[in-house]
């Protein structure tokens, strides 16, 4: 269908490179650091349009790091667990670690976010080529020789084009969720937290347990719970699927646990062990394992308990850190000695009546951004293999494409 050719990847470059650390045991390598500094966790199959870290311009002459132009494509050479093999576009100027491969395209020879979008549908290619003993990693070298299988530049950009638009839709819904949220919580601490005095409460507000407001159910450890089949099965909710969402390599349960341990969009989930984080579910169906609650309330309503699950989530975490295990948790004793305040009716109804609706835009919109996902990874390897012709490709009022 394409008229397709074959390259090593390092051809299509202009550079490959990897970046460097600036000695930690230096502050002014970090200190007021201005350069956004990428480590390999960072590289997430994503846009990248900051750092968690910063280094000075002192830190990138005196290391190997090498300041990267927008537009390049970096693929993890090594990390923890599934991190080698992911890629991410850098669109600011940014430095890296030595884990990651920065590959600058040739806009002659190829579109950089077609040569992204490849090798974001060639992960399992990428892992297979790891190698070394031990750890099993990527490297400059084996990246370099990748071979990939190119149609003609204005195919390129045209596919790279329609999983773009996804991929804008996609961020343009996270970015509006972030705002969202904050609006949420902003005015649930305006209305029960600010200002609010244990010692001295207004008329007729009262102080409860954290754990007598919501309802916390621990999850089932689902090793029990095996799928008789390949085709029914229930994703299992781990820590990591609460902070991911599912994924390939995400384990399955039988569909007939107990029903109060399946877990639906719209359910606030809080890890009480590991990362505590809370979060509202929004992946689809899945199986609640253990280390992670499932919170409700037959009194309150969701934002309510959520947002006073994340007020305490700062504490809750430093009694975790504490800890002297591998593991850090808190306990239900926790739970019950964190103090929430509550409000008359009326007040409740008042802030119900602004934060419930964001709160439903919020699930609507996590729910919008999964199915955006699900039609980009259905659409990014029949578009890369040439199964559907992009320049065929019928769209919908909103410009998404139409799989038949």
């Amino acid at each position: 269908m394409y008229n397709w050719n074959t390259y090593n990847l390092g051809t299509l470059c202009t550079k490959v490179t990897s970046g460097g650390t600036p000695l930690r045991s230096k502050k002014e390598f970090y200190e007021n650091g201005k350069i956004p500094w990428l480590k390999t966790k960072e590289v997430a199959n994503c846009r990248v349009y900051n750092a968690e870290n910063k280094i000075t311009q002192l830190g990138l002459e005196k290391s190997s790091a090498k300041l990267i132009p927008p537009n390049s494509v970096i693929v993890a050479m090594y990390g923890d667990g599934e991190t080698a093999g992911r890629v991410a576009i850098n669109k600011i100027p940014l430095a890296t670690n030595q884990a990651c491969c920065n590959l600058i395209i040739d806009s002659n020879k190829a579109d950089y976010e077609f040569i992204y979008y490849y090798l974001l549908n060639s992960y399992d290619y990428l892992v297979n080529l790891k190698s070394g003993s031990g750890q099993q990693n990527l490297s400059g070298a084996i990246i370099k020789e990748v071979e990939v299988i190119l149609p003609d530049l204005p195919t390129q950009r045209r596919i790279a084009e329609i999983l773009s638009a996804l991929d804008d839709k996609i961020e343009l819904n996270r970015r509006m969720n972030q705002t969202l949220e904050q609006m949420a919580q902003t005015l649930f601490r305006q209305y029960f937290v600010d200002g609010i005095d244990e010692e001295n409460l207004p008329e007729g507000w009262k102080t409860e347990p954290l754990d007598e407001v919501a309802n916390f159910l621990n999850g089932l450890a689902l090793q029990k719970y095996k799928p008789k089949d390949e085709k029914h099965f229930l994703p299992i909710i781990k820590i990591r699927e609460l902070k991911n969402g599912i994924t390939s390599s995400t384990e399955k349960a039988d569909v007939n646990i107990p029903s109060q341990y399946i877990i639906h969009d719209g359910d606030i989930l809080f890890s009480w062990s590991g990362t505590l984080e809370a979060d509202i579910w929004c992946h689809g169906d899945g199986a609640l394992n253990q280390h992670l609650f499932k919170v409700t309330s037959d009194k309150f309503p969701k934002w309510f308990y959520y947002y006073w699950v994340k007020e305490h989530l700062r504490e809750f975490q430093s009694i975790a850190a504490s800890k002297a295990t591998t593991m850090g948790h808190i306990k239900r004793s926790h739970l019950s000695e964190a103090i929430v305040y509550t409000s008359p009716e009326e007040h409740l109804s008042k802030a119900n009546n602004v934060i419930a609706p964001l709160l439903d835009k919020i699930v609507n919109c996590k729910v919008e951004i999964r199915r955006l996902i699900k039609l980009r990874d259905t659409l990014l390897p029949k578009l890369m293999s040439g199964e559907i012709d992009v320049m065929q490709l019928k769209t919908d009022e909103q410009h998404e494409p139409i799989l038949s």
